[in-house]
């Protein structure tokens, strides 16, 4: 009986020994050590999902689109500007001068498809002058149509617009300074300024206070005034178009067209 037991105990052994090795072919073994393959640095640069910041929202609240004004009369804008990073107009934390109205007449004969002229108007890059003044103190003496503690760009223009390096000349001034130029007021000097940026701010008054139906306001809120109705146009329309460029240089604006009769 004892030897029954004995053999047939062996004859179990032998048996789980020969079939072991065929239930683990399909299943190679792994040592417990055994470390996964690394993924390749170029296949995890690409799954990074970079996000760029949005760019800031313009808002004009007030005048409305389509709007109707008549000849002569004055206009209140109002404008709201929020940037997710640098802040919202309402709560102070963007500076008035960073944010500029533009403001185009149009004949009602020019006029004929305000949405293709309001599309065109906002494909316009920034002209470079104009980006460096609102990073500077200029509006804070000068104004476009208006005279403030300086002449406007109006007055510069018809003085220096036709001459020879008119530009040069005045961005030499912008950095060193004037005095006696305009009466008693004085130019103060701005030596953080560079050559380059002092003549790109120059090129922009000179053209900008050339133009007869274009006028610049800096700030959030204002009025301002239509021109007299001319003896060759019947009607005409205003565009507005207010725009804002954040720290991390992303330009957001808005533009309404309003009537006049």
């Amino acid at each position: 009986m004892k030897f029954t037991s004995v053999f047939i105990f062996f004859a179990v052994v032998q048996f789980l020994c020969f079939i072991e090795p065929w239930a683990n072919a399909g299943s190679p073994s792994v040592a417990a050590d055994t470390v996964a393959p690394e993924m390749p640095e170029e296949t995890i640069i690409k799954s990074v999902e970079v996000h760029q910041p949005s760019e800031p929202r313009v808002e004009i609240l007030t005048p409305h689109e389509n709007e109707s004004f008549t000849w002569g009369s004055q206009v209140r804008y109002a404008i709201a500007v929020a940037d997710a990073v640098d802040g919202a107009s309402k709560y102070g934390e963007i500076t008035a001068t960073e944010c500029l109205l533009e403001i185009e007449y149009l004949p009602a004969t020019i006029a004929t498809d305000v949405k293709a002229i309001v599309a065109k108007a906002a494909s316009r890059p920034e002209p470079p002058g104009l980006s460096r003044m609102k990073m500077s103190t200029c509006f804070g003496c000068h104004a476009d149509k208006i005279t403030l503690a300086g002449p406007s760009f109006a007055e510069i223009a018809q003085r220096y617009g036709n001459q020879t390096g008119s530009s040069r000349l005045l961005g030499k001034r912008i950095i060193e300074g004037s005095s006696g130029v305009w009466g008693a007021s004085e130019m103060p000097s701005h030596p953080d300024i560079t050559t380059e940026a002092a003549e790109q701010i120059a090129t922009y008054i000179l053209e900008q206070g050339a133009k007869k139906n274009s006028w610049i306001y800096p700030g959030f809120e204002g009025t301002f005034r239509i021109i007299d109705k001319p003896a060759t146009d019947a009607k005409g329309v205003y565009r507005l178009t207010a725009s804002y460029t954040s720290k991390a240089q992303r330009r957001g604006q808005h533009s309404v067209v309003f009537k006049v009769e």
